[in-house]
C-alpha cells in the first residue's frame, strides 16, 4: 500500500517548515520545496524572508542549492495503512512542539 511520511526542514536546531505527504504525493516530497514548484513550499518561504534566515543574496536559481546546503531535513515515514487521519494528527503535533518559523501565526499574534 505504500507509506506516507511527515517531513521537517531546520536551521541551526530551529524548525523552519513542518509537512505532510499522502501516499501519492511523491514530487511534493521529493523536490517541490527545493524549486517552489507549489504555493506553500520552503523554497517561496525563504525568498521572501531572506533576511530572517540569514540567506540574503540568493534568488531564484540558488534557493535550491542554499537548502540543501543549510538546512537539516527529517522525514518520518509511515505506513500508508495508519491512514491519513494519524497523518494529519502528527503533523498538527509536530507543528505545535516544533513552531516552525513558516507554519501558522507569526510569534505574537
Amino acid at each position: 500500500m505504500g507509506n506516507m511520511a511527515i517531513y521537517a526542514f531546520f536551521l541551526e536546531g530551529r524548525a523552519l517548515k513542518v509537512g505532510k505527504v499522502g501516499p501519492n504525493s511523491g514530487p511534493r516530497f521529493t523536490y517541490q520545496h527545493y524549486t517552489g514548484a507549489a504555493q506553500s513550499t520552503l523554497h517561496r518561504s525563504i525568498l521572501a524572508n531572506r533576511e530572517k534566515v540569514g540567506a540574503v543574496g540568493i534568488d531564484a536559481e540558488t534557493a535550491a542549492d542554499w537548502i540543501r546546503n543549510h538546512t537539516d531535513r527529517i522525514d518520518l515515514l509511515i505506513p500508508a495503512s495508519f491512514g491519513l487521519a494519524f497523518l494529519s494528527l502528527l503533523e498538527a503535533f509536530l507543528q505545535a512542539r516544533w513552531k516552525p518559523l513558516f507554519e501558522g501565526k507569526p510569534d505574537g499574534d
